[in-house]
């Protein structure tokens, strides 16, 4: 299953090099679900931040930053969800839906463009539950 794995992401590489403009998707190693967590906690046991170069299979010279993480979540409660954003030991909140309470099991799509050397994790406001999220990352992005 590796090998398919990577025949098609070096389909992919070569099919865009011809175009500067086209983002390549790969999906973050990251499903996360059904662990319920208490509010203003974060939803990864470690920061997330854009995959490495040894991560894309040594390709630098195609892949570089920045990247787009894009979620795409749901929570059982109605909540209000953040990204704690961190660079430089500095840490920014960005609320989704401009900090207003998420509709319950409503499907929710968010995507922010990182640089090399930012992290994110993730929060919610509203009672101990069990989100689910699955985050996807493009690289060679346009701005």
């Amino acid at each position: 299953m590796k090998k398919f794995t990577f025949l098609i992401f070096t389909a992919l590489i070569f099919a865009g090099m011809h175009s500067s403009s086209q983002a390549f998707v790969m999906e973050v190693a990251k499903k996360w679900d059904n662990v319920a967590v208490a509010p203003d906690v974060d939803w990864f046991s470690e920061d997330l931040a854009p995959s490495t170069d040894v991560e894309r299979r040594g390709m630098t010279s195609h892949f570089s930053a920045p990247v787009k993480h894009t979620f795409e979540f749901s929570c059982p409660l109605e909540t209000a969800v953040n990204l704690q954003m961190k660079y430089n030991a500095i840490t920014k909140v960005f609320n989704f839906n401009d900090g207003e309470p998420i509709g319950a099991n409503d499907g929710n799509q968010y995507s922010v463009i990182l640089h090399s050397g930012m992290s994110y994790n993730i929060q919610h406001k509203t009672a101990t539950q069990a989100c689910s999220v699955i985050i996807t990352e493009s690289f060679n992005v346009d701005l």
